[in-house]
């Protein structure tokens, strides 16, 4: 006779056995579904609570990740997984994949999710009424008024501040959040942090935004005695104002979630039982914070994914070093456990010697996780480094050889890449010439806004310079010069007093206008700034015979269009002007202003006009080549100065610089042509340290001094 308590256990090994037989079968299928390598099986039958998968270029990091969350939900029916990415489309990609290999897609137990959509949601459950303060968002504004008040209200900017400070400022407050500055901690502790933040070597991120708010004096004291008081008053007045900015919906999500019971409450509905990060390389110290937090409070296990080569986002608070050393990063939350690393070991996007020479490049770096890569897919790629003497000739071989792309290939895909945007604005001038349909982000065009245009009218006068015109029209053009003759603009009572000095003496031409303010006797920049001196600078300008030299001294001439940080945020142009780079391009017009200015023109009227979508070539700098793959890559002025940039000094920032150039050449699928420029704005500059750690074969190598026998060289070359 079997007693009941035979029974109980002859279930529970039968369900046992059963569980075992099922997971099995559903291990087989998921197996079926998906084509994985070994190191990508290990990571999808891993059972660690706490995994970090190294997933460096093109090797299939998103299917493992799917198919990790597909064996979880098929293995687990309680499962619930979080998976944060860093972008809407790598969230879409990833649902959708999901969604695909799993016959009952609606209602899935995942949830996909940026982290400022998860915080938002979040937030907005907390309360409704939030308002975003950001470009598009309608809080902007409001936000902007509160801040001008609390500057009153402190007296560091004394009882008259400058709104336009207030930009700064957000960006300041915002740049603290992002770098795990909390405003409820007193100011020892944010003290502490700020020394945390300068041994991961970030200090520089607030070190040059606090220069910009407009407070002189040491450093020190403006920080910590001054601008910390204002920065937890503003943190805590735009939150009871229901404004949140961008990366506030990250910052109260993290701090509702350590004392908030509601927000608590809200998380523990969601029974999160596992939590994936794609991209971990990209978090900041934030970032990091609310992870841990979201983790911590779900009790759920933790799969990181990222490669520490591909950290290229220093610039938001980024650093490879969480990716590096995840037990030092979520320490506090292991609870004794360590984390399992697997190295996802083949590369099946890039040609072989894409490969290879990639990774001979990024070993120079020696802060970094170890790593080898196996290309799987056959053939290389044709790799050529074109060596010619000036930037102009560099402009004139891409022009013609996108020309012949287009027209023989029309589905050819391209990537035009430069390291700084000014880069691209030569480029886009050309394609526009021919045109040719290009895409490029709205936040790189730089025709769209004032000060080009500004600039592109003060071209046109060196041509009508000594010509008999009217009163009005020299005063005119003359007034809109002195604007920008200086960092600032004149007072409107400055203004006024010269417009009617100026019409008083109804001058006959520009020339004679130009000539006149150099005796003017009233008062102009207060006193600091001799109209003598000014009138000189202008006709060093306005008396040049060639658009090149034109371009050349336009910089010096009118201070007003140089770097800007504050007037960058509200037009592109002062983020990098580009004088430079549209000299090597005005060599080709000689003295042709009218030419030069006609296609100035053109591209000014397609940055607001024309639908790129579905363009094949697309201009864009190296930082936005991340997570894209061409046929061809294309990238200008690969020297020294630019790869790295100049403005990198020490063995970090060089780091730094390396791991953008190896981002860089391994988007491409098929062709790579690096361009060492030679002579940049009248520089001679070597070609890049990173081209020759790339370690390139000679034959890679392109010279000829006949323009015309390298573009058809080149085509002749590429692959298809």
């Amino acid at each position: 006779m079997i007693r009941t308590g035979d029974v109980r256990i002859l279930a529970k090994a039968f369900m046992q056995d059963l569980t075992k037989t099922l997971i099995a079968e559903n291990r087989e299928r998921v197996q079926s579904k998906f084509d994985l390598d070994e190191s990508q099986k290990r990571v999808v039958e891993s059972q660690a609570k706490f995994m970090r998968v190294v997933a460096p270029a093109g090797s299939g990091k998103t299917q493992t990740l799917t198919a990790k969350a597909v064996n979880v939900l098929a293995n687990n029916p309680n499962a619930r997984i979080l998976c944060l990415t860093f972008t809407n489309s790598a969230a879409s990609e990833i649902q959708d994949r999901i969604a695909k290999k799993i016959s009952s897609s609606s209602n899935l137990p995942i949830k996909v999710s940026t982290l400022n959509a998860f915080g938002y949601d979040l937030l907005k459950s907390i309360n409704p009424s939030l308002q975003i303060a950001a470009p598009n968002g309608r809080g902007l504004g409001r936000a902007m008024n509160l801040i001008k008040t609390i500057m009153v209200q402190s007296n560091i900017w004394g009882e008259r501040v400058n709104p336009k400070l207030c930009s700064p400022i957000l960006e300041l407050t915002n740049m603290m959040k992002s770098l795990g500055f909390n405003h409820l901690h007193e100011v020892e502790e944010l003290q502490s942090q700020y020394d945390l933040v300068r041994a991961l070597g970030m200090s520089q991120l607030i070190e040059k935004l606090v220069e910009d708010i407009g407070v002189n004096g040491d450093f020190n004291n403006v920080f910590i005695n001054l601008w910390m008081p204002f920065w937890k008053n503003l943190s805590d007045k735009l939150w009871e104002s229901n404004l949140i900015t961008l990366e506030d919906q990250k910052y109260w999500a993290m701090t509702q979630l350590a004392s908030n019971a509601q927000a608590q409450g809200w998380l523990k509905i969601k029974q999160f039982s596992h939590v994936f990060v794609d991209e971990f390389q990209d978090i900041n110290l934030l970032d990091l914070f609310l992870i841990s937090q979201i983790v911590h409070l779900s009790n759920a296990s933790l799969v990181i994914v990222g490669d520490d080569d591909q950290c290229i986002y220093e610039w938001r608070g980024c650093t490879s070093v969480f990716v590096q050393k995840p037990e030092m990063s979520f320490g506090q939350i292991l609870d004794g456990n360590n984390f399992e690393t697997i190295t996802l070991e083949k590369n099946y996007r890039c040609p072989r010697n894409i490969v290879t020479h990639s990774e001979k490049l990024i070993n120079h770096n020696t802060s970094r996780i170890a790593k080898r890569m196996i290309p799987i897919r056959e053939g290389n790629a044709n790799i050529r480094v074109v060596s010619v003497p000036a930037a102009y000739i560099t402009l004139n071989i891409v022009d013609e050889l996108i020309a012949n792309i287009v027209e023989k290939h029309p589905k050819h895909t391209v990537a035009i890449v430069g390291r700084k945007k000014c880069q691209l604005i030569p480029i886009q001038i050309l394609l526009t010439k021919r045109e040719i349909k290009f895409a490029i982000d709205t936040d790189l065009n730089v025709f769209a806004g004032g000060a080009f245009k500004d600039f592109r009218h003060f071209l046109s006068l060196p041509n009508i310079y000594a010509i008999s015109r009217s009163a009005r029209e020299n005063v005119t053009d003359m007034m809109a010069l002195l604007k920008r003759v200086q960092k600032t603009p004149l007072s409107k009572s400055e203004n006024q007093e010269i417009e009617e000095w100026l019409i008083q003496h109804q001058p006959e031409s520009l020339q004679s206008t130009v000539d006149m303010f150099g005796d003017y006797l009233g008062q102009f920049r207060r006193g600091r700034v001799n109209p003598r001196d000014v009138s000189i600078r202008l006709k060093s300008f306005l008396e040049k015979s060639s658009v090149v030299a034109c371009v050349k001294v336009a910089s010096d001439v009118f201070i007003g269009f140089q770097k800007d940080f504050v007037r960058s945020k509200d037009d592109i142009f002062y983020s990098d002007p580009p004088f430079s780079h549209l000299a090597d391009l005005a060599v080709n017009y000689e003295k042709d202003f009218q030419l030069f200015l006609q296609d100035i023109d053109r591209a000014i009227e397609r940055s607001t006009t024309t639908d790129s979508r579905e363009a094949k070539i697309e201009l864009m700098t190296a930082l936005r080549t991340k997570g894209r793959e061409f046929d061809t890559v294309i990238v200008l002025d690969v020297n020294d100065g630019i790869f790295p940039n100049k403005m990198a000094k020490d063995a970090g920032r060089i780091e730094e610089e390396r791991r953008l150039f190896y981002v860089t050449v391994t988007r491409t699928k098929n062709n790579l042509l690096l361009f060492d420029s030679g002579r940049i704005q009248g520089q001679r500059l070597n070609i890049s340290p990173f081209v020759d750690e790339m370690d390139l074969p000679n034959s890679c190598r392109l010279s000829h001094p006949q323009v015309d026998r390298i573009s058809r060289e080149l085509l002749d070359q590429l692959r298809i």
